[in-house]
């Protein structure tokens, strides 16, 4: 996996963002490639900004709510598809857990493509509602460098005057009415993404997903990032879910506060 080379954004007018499924998003960028835009901002949803999956009854009726649901590579490709990617500059606005793990499947993908290295991307970090917005967690923050800089990818905190209407980056708050109409009801994207992830599951190649998994779990012990990174991108392109991959990070990290 290669996430190197011609990363670094260029400055130019953003186009607005979408939300709703991968789908809908598409649909939505590929018009403003269309009328011109060079400039992408794409917007996460929370489930995916968080690391977990649409199908999670804990995040319903947050799918598709406020941004793009991404559950795994199959979403990546289909939010992708027609995009110029080597000729176009994303900032992908996330929260630190899935910005990390969409940067790896934006590279898969790219990848796939052949425009691996000629890709420009730039993540920009969304302020969580509530007591979180104060910062983020030491691992979630360490994921993302660990993926981002040895790339030159930058990184950076939005304010919440970026995010306002007027600012650089309007409407991409948790208002939801500030997005627009969605291009689908939301019940209904919560449903497609759910048999997505069924359909996913089922067809899957299970022993190559179990052993990219294991050596996730291993590398998220080691202290070379250059495994993780690797690690990651492997159990992603193998089919695991945001929620997989976070799960066995989460539980490297207490194995190793556990031995220390």
């Amino acid at each position: 996996m290669s996430l190197a080379t011609r990363t670094t954004a260029t400055a130019g007018p953003l186009a607005y963002p979408a939300r709703g499924s991968a789908g809908d998003c598409n649909a939505h960028l590929s018009r403003q490639v269309e009328r011109g835009a060079r400039h992408l901002l794409i917007c996460a949803d929370r489930p995916t900004g968080l690391g977990m999956d649409s199908d999670d009854p804990a995040v319903r009726g947050s799918v598709g709510r406020c941004g793009g649901a991404v559950d795994s590579i199959d979403d990546m490709r289909v939010l992708l598809r027609g995009l110029p990617l080597d000729e176009i500059t994303a900032t992908l606005l996330a929260e630190p857990p899935g910005a990390a793990l969409l940067v790896v499947l934006w590279a898969l993908v790219a990848q796939e493509r052949g425009a691996g290295g000629r890709c420009r991307v730039e993540v920009l970090l969304r302020p969580s509602p509530g007591p979180a917005a104060d910062g983020y967690d030491a691992p979630s923050m360490s994921l993302l460098t660990a993926v981002c800089a040895p790339a030159g990818i930058p990184v950076r905190a939005a304010s919440p005057g970026e995010l306002r209407q007027g600012g650089q980056f309007p409407r991409t708050g948790w208002d939801m009415e500030s997005y627009g109409p969605a291009l689908s009801p939301l019940g209904v994207i919560e449903v497609a993404q759910a048999e997505r992830l069924a359909k996913l599951r089922a067809w899957r190649c299970e022993d190559r997903l179990d052993a990219a998994l294991a050596a996730l779990r291993d590398a998220a012990g080691r202290p070379a990032d250059m495994w993780l990174r690797a690690a990651l991108g492997d159990a992603l392109a193998a089919g695991a879910t945001l929620a997989e991959v976070s799960g066995v990070l989460d539980a490297a990290r207490r194995a190793v506060r556990v031995r220390t």
